[in-house]
């Protein structure tokens, strides 16, 4: 199963403190994920635009991905092949707004980069944080199909062990918490 998790506090690890420098990203939303992408079309569309990086932590080598994908160029450069000791690095700009960056890699290449342990929550906590993480907050404890006290409950769980902010929005760790679990 691939593995898409969210940093919750990037700059205290080495590797992605030097991932955030490569690109020169200076924001918090970092995800680490070993699912590698079909292509590595970088070009602007829309607002929009992808920029690749390879970087090897070991050595400190980086390769930048030049523009490609357009009508105008027939270059298309693809992760294939990747070494395992590489990392690939995307920054996302969608519409206009920084979307952070995402650190692939091979498994064995990313482990040391994500938290530990798996985490147990119940049911009402699972669906607290699928409903917040889903939809709007007028809608999310109807969309969770649970009742008022259920929600509340549910809520003051999730905010103690850290998994929702005071104001309810949903955190990194609670992102990583709940994964692709829908309601």
């Amino acid at each position: 199963m691939p593995v898409r998790t969210h940093i919750e506090r990037p700059l205290q690890d080495a590797i992605i403190r030097e991932c955030m420098n490569v690109t020169g990203y200076k924001g918090t939303k970092v995800v680490v994920s070993d699912h590698l992408p079909m292509n590595l079309h970088s070009y602007w569309s829309g607002g929009s635009r992808d920029y690749f990086w390879f970087y090897r932590p070991t050595t400190q080598e980086v390769l930048s991905v030049p523009q490609n994908g357009t009508m105008f160029d027939n270059r298309s450069y693809t992760p294939e092949g990747m070494p395992p000791d590489i990392l690939l690095i995307q920054h996302s700009i969608f519409c206009g707004r920084d979307m952070g960056i995402t650190i692939y890699g091979r498994s064995e290449a990313i482990q040391p980069l994500l938290p530990s342990g798996e985490v147990e929550l119940s049911d009402v906590e699972k669906r607290v944080l699928a409903a917040t993480r889903s939809y709007i907050s007028s809608a999310r404890r109807e969309y969770s199909k649970l009742t008022s006290t259920q929600w509340e409950a549910g809520k003051a769980a999730c905010i103690a062990r850290g998994y929702l902010t005071k104001a309810g929005a949903i955190t990194a760790a609670g992102r990583n918490a709940i994964g692709d679990y829908r309601v």
